[in-house]
């Protein structure tokens, strides 16, 4: 089945031209059923039917499969991912702009009458990441491109799918930035609209390293599912490293300016390497090592791909021969050094073996001096960037060796995407069998309901908290910003410590003690929302955690909110008249 495409004229690009090799062409999967069989290839499903957009290469979809999801559809615009999708995942692939009206129409058409059990997928991340922001405002000084970034929008475009095909349950990744830019305004319309349409809808900055992941990355993870169930977040896996991950891939014979590794390889070429050793002396694979190896059967269990990269040049060959893992850019011999060490001092890094990977990002198809081998002067092979984004072996990447890079950085770590995926079966499942079970933990959706319906009678009905509300508003020292935010001048969040202290506490926090970071930050834009009403509850949170919500010995008594506070006390004094100031 060949790849669906909406007809467009040729686009015009822009950018420094690479050094490319061959292009790798794939073919679609054996399994795929044509275009006039999809609708029954669905209909007949045992799996629950999974939806990827904005799919890239497919490490959302490859997860999700393995959790036991069948991606009947998946849509991108990056003409290689979509043939490596096609080539490693059984389904139907749209050729797409989901910016575009149409192409949004198109999807919605298609899953007219289907059951969808999810839609998932990560919009276009860089106009949130700081890297991306960056460029952009880069590029717009070169003139090159305008000020604005119509893909800051796609995840309205995302929403729209759901709003109008309604599955079970959603799931969309993304950078961190996405959340906690613009005062959270983002994620709040995320979480708004998906409740408005009765969805139970929850948010987390997740550590990827915590899921087996061996990097340091972080993801933003939504997760909404209808019906009144609530999501039930995995729980974390061992840690993986970077000798975990790649310690057993052939060694390469590095020469500056040589071509470096193979499409194709023998994988007991130059011995496989392990830590582990059998009492025999044997080498065994690392736990993670064997996963990835696992599905490489009869003659492919004897070579491994795609482990080549760029050749080094003299210079950064003479470097890295300087460097371990501790070593700075600025500690080079200044002759080694291309670039400014007051700005690019962490230039080059070298990966260390018993830690984590940096972030692997789409910056690999440029360079990969963020990425340096850990003992080898080069920087990481193809296979090695997919190994640590746990990409098992025999998924194949299209397109030059620089796309192979790119798909990689921009994929969702498969790994991640089964232990969600399995996460979001699990919770569905066990709410069908077990009825009674959402009784002992409030719905999430009832909760934010409840604290802003009880906040706001306090502020309407007694008066002391009504006029320390109205006192935030004038404007005086610190009050500046609580000042503009009622009036309306500013719509972001105030984060103070007593807003924040009650945003935990309702949220499940038990040991009372004064929050920090990000996620209670998140969960007090959860709970205040959008709109007018948002700016009197993020208000009214700040003066609860002044006067009632303390840090020690806690009102909770006499706390409006205490039926929907998870860390409230069962007993305590009742509170004293609210103090104006």
């Amino acid at each position: 089945m060949g790849i669906v495409e909406l007809d467009r004229p040729a686009a015009r690009g822009y950018g420094v031209k690479l050094r490319r090799t061959v292009p790798l062409r794939l073919a679609p999967h054996p399994n795929s059923p044509s275009d006039q069989e999809w609708t029954g290839w669905v209909q007949d499903s045992p799996e629950p039917i999974a939806i990827d957009l904005f799919c890239g290469a497919g490490g959302l979809s490859y997860g999700l499969g393995a959790a036991g999801y069948r991606v009947a559809l998946a849509a991108d615009n990056d003409k290689w991912a979509l043939e490596s999708h096609q080539h490693n995942i059984a389904g139907r692939i749209l050729k797409l702009d989901l910016a575009e009206q149409r192409a949004r129409d198109l999807v919605c058409e298609l899953l007219s009458g289907v059951d969808v059990g999810l839609i998932a997928g990560g919009p276009p991340c860089q106009p949130f990441s700081r890297a991306g922001l960056s460029k952009m405002r880069s590029l717009v000084e070169q003139g090159v491109r305008s000020g604005g970034d119509s893909r800051r929008e796609l995840w309205r475009a995302f929403l729209e799918i759901v709003e109008a095909v309604r599955p079970r349950a959603v799931l969309m990744e993304n950078v961190p930035d996405m959340a906690l830019g613009d005062g959270f305004q983002a994620l709040r319309e995320l979480i708004e609209r998906l409740g408005e349409i009765g969805y139970e809808a929850d948010a987390r900055i997740v550590d990827t390293w915590r899921h087996g992941v061996p990097q340091n990355r972080q993801r933003l993870i939504v997760v909404a599912l209808r019906d009144g169930v609530v999501f039930e977040w995995p729980e974390e896996l061992s840690q993986a490293t970077v000798r975990d991950a790649i310690y057993d891939l052939p060694r390469l014979n590095v020469s500056p300016d040589a071509e470096l590794g193979a499409p194709t390889l023998e994988y007991g070429a130059q011995s496989p390497r392990s830590p582990l050793m059998a009492e025999d002396g044997s080498e065994l694979l690392s736990e993670f090592a064997a996963r990835a190896r696992e599905s490489c059967t009869g003659e492919a269990a004897s070579v491994v791909h795609d482990h080549s990269t760029r050749p080094v040049r003299a210079d950064d060959f003479e470097a890295f021969k300087l460097m371990d893992g501790r070593t700075l850019y600025s500690e080079l011999p200044e002759d080694l050094r291309r670039y400014r060490a007051d700005i690019f001092n962490d230039k080059y890094n070298r990966l260390s073996w018993d830690e984590l990977s940096r972030t692997i990002t789409a910056h690999l198809a440029k360079d990969g001096y963020w990425y340096i081998h850990p003992e080898q002067h080069r920087t990481l092979t193809v296979r090695e960037a997919a190994r640590l984004q746990t990409f098992p072996d025999d998924f194949r990447f299209a397109g030059h060796r620089s796309h192979q890079f790119q798909q990689i950085g921009n994929a969702v770590p498969p790994g991640l995407a089964q232990q969600i995926g399995s996460a979001i079966l699990q919770s569905l499942r066990g709410h069908h069998d077990a009825p009674n079970r959402g009784r002992a933990r409030r719905s999430l959706l009832n909760r934010r309901n409840g604290f802003r319906e009880s906040i706001l009678h306090w502020v309407n009905t007694d008066s002391n908290a009504r006029c320390a509300v109205e006192s935030l508003s004038d404007g005086a020292g610190q009050k500046q910003r609580w000042a503009d935010l009622l009036a309306g001048r500013e719509s972001g969040l105030v984060s103070s410590a007593p807003a924040l202290r009650v945003a935990a506490r309702v949220a499940g926090d038990q040991n009372g003690r004064q929050p920090r970071g990000v996620a209670v930050r998140m969960e007090l834009a959860k709970l205040v929302g959008l709109g007018d009403k948002a700016r009197v509850l993020n208000a009214a949170a700040h003066t609860l955690g002044v006067s009632v919500c303390k840090l020690h010995d806690p009102l909770c008594q006499s706390c409006p909110v205490s039926a929907v506070c998870s860390g409230r006390s069962s007993a305590g004094p009742t509170a004293p008249a609210i103090s104006k100031g």
